[in-house]
């Protein structure tokens, strides 16, 4: 099978391109609550709403990893014509392949497989207290520090969303205390 083929599919398990709608992409950043300076990675960041949303409105920097061709010179151009270069990029590759040692902040919009992928490279590149923000499918292991519903708007037919956000080091917390557990009941 060629490599092209393999990689497309790969990414429609792991990050098939659904946008976040604008107004759930405000409060994922909110809720990280997101500094002018720091560093936000959005993994599978499609057309690059989140880390324009990012950069303009809350003064991070931000660097967006998008596979699909189409979706990343989209995001490009969007950057390009906003000038600001110097603060957002999208690199190009697989979120697999992208070294996160450096980021302050990291947004997911993946499938509950692509979160259960991603999730022993975030344990190993993310620095303590490091936060995640997840759209809709929360880290299976990881302890939430905050879990909420969020509606797009107040109509009564509004599409409601759920945000998990997490921190490093209480995700560790939980993973060391049920290894604990489980050791405990094989004595």
């Amino acid at each position: 099978m060629e490599q092209g083929v393999r990689d497309h599919q790969a990414e429609m398990l792991i990050a098939p391109y659904v946008p976040t709608p604008f107004s759930v992409a405000r409060r994922m950043l909110s809720l990280i609550d997101l500094k002018p300076g720091e560093l936000l990675f959005d993994l599978g960041c499609g057309d690059g709403r989140i880390v324009l949303i990012a950069a303009l409105e809350f003064g991070a920097r931000a660097i967006g990893v998008e596979l699909q061709e189409r979706l990343w010179l989209l995001a490009t151009s969007r950057i390009e014509r906003l000038g600001i270069e110097n603060r957002v990029k999208v690199l190009k590759k697989n979120l697999l392949d992208v070294d996160l040692s450096s980021a302050d902040a990291v947004t997911l919009y993946l499938t509950p497989i692509g979160n259960q992928r991603v999730e022993p490279k975030l344990e190993r590149e993310l620095r303590p207290q490091a936060r995640v923000v997840s759209h809709d499918y929360e880290m299976l292991g990881w302890k939430p520090t905050i879990i909420e519903k969020f509606a797009e708007d107040q109509s009564a037919t509004a599409t409601v969303h759920k945000i998990f956000v997490y921190r490093k080091a209480e995700s560790v917390r939980k993973r060391v205390s049920i290894l604990r557990r489980i050791l405990s009941r094989s004595d």
